[in-house]
């Protein structure tokens, strides 16, 4: 993923671990390559991380749960 509207180009990375837990599975997803001190990487970073606690996770669950 990039910003192409930054003033210097970015690229972010997702990275995904499984870790068994008790009778189940833990995922830890983890999102890096933002710089915070920018106001638009900073508000991208955050919108990332509302739409992977709103829409994606839920979605995931319900595809692994069917």
């Amino acid at each position: 993923m990039s910003d192409p509207r930054a003033d210097y180009p970015t690229r972010w990375i997702v990275g995904w671990a499984l870790h068994p837990q008790g009778h189940g599975t833990r995922l830890l997803l983890t999102q890096t390559g933002f710089d915070i001190e920018d106001r638009r990487q900073k508000m991208a970073r955050n919108a990332v991380e509302r739409s992977w606690k709103r829409l994606l996770l839920p979605r995931l669950g319900q595809v692994i749960l069917h």
